[in-house]
């Protein structure tokens, strides 16, 4: 048994969900802890880049920010691919739950 009532992996204590998980997938050492950008990890991105994730973490398509911040679809996905290198993420989604601990929401 876990404490809460919330163990989804990517809010709160992965580690502890994944520990308690990995008997059962048959993994016997025990996993490395998760890595979880927190807020200094978003200090290494520009004002524009920042604007862009906050957008992203809104839902908001390349099209839908490249329209409302009057740049190129093209240049809003190379804005999304260096945030996602600087901060060390995988995915969008991972981005913007990154924005969204760190309170750009």
């Amino acid at each position: 048994m876990l404490p809460g009532d919330a163990h989804l992996p990517w809010h709160g204590d992965g580690d502890s969900v994944l520990r308690a998980v990995a008997p059962f997938l048959g993994i016997t050492t025990p996993p490395a802890p998760l890595s979880d950008p927190d807020a200094n990890a978003l200090d290494g991105l520009s004002a524009r880049e920042r604007e862009v994730l906050g957008l992203v973490a809104r839902g908001l398509s390349d099209a839908q920010i490249a329209e409302r911040l009057v740049i190129s679809p093209h240049t809003v996905h190379r804005h999304v691919a260096n945030i996602l290198a600087k901060v060390g993420l995988p995915t969008r989604a991972a981005a913007a739950a990154c924005a969204a601990r760190a309170g750009l929401l």
